[in-house]
């Protein structure tokens, strides 16, 4: 409880880190057999490499489900990235950043 931020474990990076459906339900509004259902029905692919540069070169590289889980607790609680990197994820706010635009962007396409 008292050691540094960048020491905690990162939170709620696969759907089975959820204890219940409670915690599942009032984080996502889903259900932990919901977010199933939504990763199989996005198809989205296991790893998700996210580029950083024009080129190509630099990449930030995220599980689907770690993504799938920032985007809806992000959108149910309006929270910024900054909110959401020191509270929810304890990761990199810009990492996340660069993630959620990828997400958005394919299912917008997708869809």
């Amino acid at each position: 409880e008292n050691a540094p931020t960048y020491r905690r474990d990162r939170r709620y990076r696969r759907i089975q880190d959820f204890i219940d459906d409670s915690k599942a339900k009032n984080l996502t509004n889903f259900k932990k057999s919901e977010l199933v259902l939504l990763l199989h029905y996005f198809e989205l692919p296991e790893w998700i490499l996210v580029s950083i540069s024009d080129n190509g070169e630099y990449c930030y590289k995220f599980y689907r489900e770690e993504l799938l889980l920032y985007k809806l607790i992000m959108m149910k609680s309006g929270s910024t990235h900054a909110f959401m990197g020191n509270t929810v994820t304890q990761g990199n706010n810009w990492r996340w950043s660069f993630g959620y635009k990828w997400i958005v962007k394919y299912l917008d396409k997708r869809y």
